[in-house]
């Protein structure tokens, strides 16, 4: 029949051509619809030639008019899941000469040209880099026995280092080099922020686990209240005026309106939450990593899932980290080369192409160029 030969045109990059002859059986008929139910609720059978939306209305046509109810649905939410697929965009990255192949967990910049990355290997080994002409070269001063995994300045010269085992370190100046500071909980610290000198706070845990918050009131590690310990690992922080703070971890997102010395924690859960940004004191989003995507437009009294990682009809992916430039244009980094990018607020994000194979760990960005750092110590750079 015309019609089976047209299906067949249709579906043959699909599925194979003696499954749909088959179909031609009735009796053959739910050995078809056991045939198609995984390949058309799953993504990765669609080929190349699917990207044409046309030959897909087509074939939702053909199938309508002529199948039975239940292989019309299969096709549908194929053509639905197919309409929702990412776009894709171009953002050229150059990779910047380190002089290390330790992992890097975190990059930021003081001004134009001066900058520092951090990282190295969890049990034994950190890496601290710099650069002073705007990340085309680095050099590297290895101070710390341990992974640092993130770094937070209060001014150009005084800066705070956290890190694994409970390790941190301080630089009060210019003039004096980093000086250690062991917290007594001796946990993981994964995340600090400051809003000034004398009001910061610090997260972190392990094992998804033994949550920790140290509410600072110096770069020195003063500490004026502990909470640990917590049923949720903590992963970042971020201040958003001097009593507004924001924390997120497993399955967590909480809310402190008095610099972190209390908390008030949010009922959005679904997702182990690695980083959030605050593009102003309203608009902020966090990240998860089953590819979870959440946004407030309120200072975090309420969030929202502008994307579900845990849908059965969303692919899974592997957030790390996230940055907006502006209200609307923003990033995502994670784990094998993944980038996305944003010019609606998050609305609709699209994949970056040919990117590198390496797990980016951290994004920032100013003045029209942004950085990113990974594993192996690789660095990229890009304007856009």
């Amino acid at each position: 029949m015309p019609y089976m030969e047209n299906l067949n045109k249709l579906l043959e990059p699909l599925i194979p051509i003696a499954i749909v002859d088959k179909y031609t059986e009735s009796n053959k008929r739910k050995r078809l619809f056991r045939t198609l139910r995984k390949p058309f609720i799953t993504l990765c059978v669609l080929p190349d030639s699917y990207r044409d939306i046309s030959t897909l209305v087509n074939l939702v046509r053909l199938v309508v008019q002529n199948t039975p109810t239940r292989l019309c649905l299969y096709v549908c939410l194929l053509f639905f899941i197919f309409a929702c697929r990412k776009e894709r965009t171009t953002i050229i990255l150059e990779e910047l000469p380190t002089p290390t192949e330790a992992i890097l967990y975190d990059i930021t910049f003081t001004d134009t040209d001066t900058g520092y990355a951090v990282g190295g290997y969890h049990f034994f080994h950190g890496e601290w880099l710099r650069t002073t002409d705007g990340g085309t070269t680095w050099k590297s001063d290895t101070f710390a026995s341990t992974a640092m995994l993130d770094i937070h300045f209060v001014r150009p010269d005084r800066a705070i280092l956290v890190g694994f085992d409970g390790r941190a370190f301080y630089k009060p100046d210019a003039a004096t080099w980093w000086q250690p500071y062991y917290p007594s909980e001796g946990e993981t610290m994964n995340a600090v922020d400051f809003y000034d000198e004398n009001t910061g706070v610090a997260v972190g845990g392990k094992n998804f686990a033994y949550g920790l918050i140290y509410r600072l009131n110096n770069i020195n590690g003063t500490t004026d209240t502990v909470h640990y310990p917590l049923a949720h690992e903590l992963r970042d922080v971020q201040f958003t005026d001097e009593n507004t703070v924001h924390i997120v971890g497993y399955g967590y997102v909480a809310k402190s309106t008095d610099g972190g010395l209390t908390w008030q924690p949010n009922s959005i859960q679904g997702d182990f939450f690695y980083a959030l940004y605050f593009y102003n004191q309203e608009i902020g989003y966090a990240v998860g990593r089953s590819g979870t995507i959440i946004k407030t437009i309120n200072g975090g009294t309420d969030w929202s899932k502008i994307r579900n990682g845990n849908h059965l009809f969303v692919s899974n992916e592997k957030f790390r980290d996230v940055w907006f430039k502006s209200a609307d244009e923003g990033y995502i980094v994670g784990d094998s080369g993944l980038f996305w990018y944003t010019n609606d607020g998050g609305d609709s994000w699209k994949i970056v192409e040919n990117t590198p194979d390496v797990t980016f760990n951290r994004i920032f960005y100013q003045n029209g160029v942004g950085y990113i750092a990974g594993e192996e110590g690789k660095i990229y750079r890009f304007v856009d």
